[in-house]
């Protein structure tokens, strides 16, 4: 499938934008994981109109002010929302700050908190198999340690744990988070923590994946998402919100 480029002015900055099929709306966040579709995207983009948009820059509560201008933008009425690993907490500050904008929301191996992040450093030796259990599918490469930690720092601010986890239990639109079942950075025990911090919310545990679930298992991954904007609020209480994909 291919993505038609364009940019668009979005508050102070100019972001670039992907976009392929049509179909239930989805918003892709592109960031250090994930810059580029892949195939998972295409899949999704043969059922869903798939609009990839860089991740703003700066703190995540005003980078999320500036995605919610490029929706507006675009002249998108409530996307359903996806975002990885530390793109996630933009998404997150956009259904805080601006709900209106979002339908629903979806994590690929969240990293929001910062009591999450110690794992960042155990596995600094290991990077490039904490990102992908199957490098051999994988086309381009993980951003580099020192830089994630970076990013980690801007992204997530140290004290504010409780504050933001009481301001995301009033988000009650469907959530559904992914993690994979060899991520050591965001490993599957967190997927409990997220389901229970919204009032509307479940999580998959993809089988045979490391962080960049996409990456990993392209085919489970689509097939979760497309189901999940499908079925939206169906899906999250069906049963199939609890499998393993194998």
């Amino acid at each position: 499938m291919e993505f038609v480029e364009r940019f668009i002015d979005a508050g102070s900055e100019r972001l670039r934008v992907l976009e392929a099929g049509s179909g239930a709306l989805l918003v892709v966040l592109a960031d250090a994981m994930a810059a580029e579709p892949g195939l998972a995207e295409s899949i999704l983009a043969e059922g869903s109109r798939v609009i990839v948009i860089a991740a703003p820059t700066g703190p995540s509560q005003r980078a999320s002010a500036t995605l919610a201008a490029a929706i507006a933008a675009l002249g998108l009425a409530q996307p359903a929302v996806l975002a990885s690993s530390l793109a996630a907490p933009i998404a997150l500050w956009l259904a805080i700050d601006h709900p209106e904008r979002v339908r629903s929301l979806l994590l690929e191996s969240p990293l929001a908190f910062s009591s999450h992040l110690s794992t960042l450093v155990s596995h600094a030796d290991d990077w490039p198999h904490c990102f992908n259990a199957h490098g051999e599918r994988k086309t381009g490469t993980p951003p580099a340690a020192a830089a994630f930690a970076t990013l980690a720092r801007q992204r997530i601010a140290p004290a504010q744990d409780a504050s933001f986890a009481q301001k995301l239990a009033t988000f009650d639109p469907p959530v559904l988070t992914l993690f994979g079942t060899r991520d050591p950075l965001a490993p599957v025990e967190l997927g409990r923590f997220y389901k229970n911090l919204f009032p509307n919310a479940w999580f998959l545990m993809v089988y045979d994946a490391a962080h960049d679930i996409r990456g990993d298992r392209p085919e489970a991954f689509a097939d979760a998402v497309g189901d999940f904007l499908r079925r939206g609020a169906q899906f999250v209480v069906g049963e199939r919100s609890s499998r393993l994909h194998r």
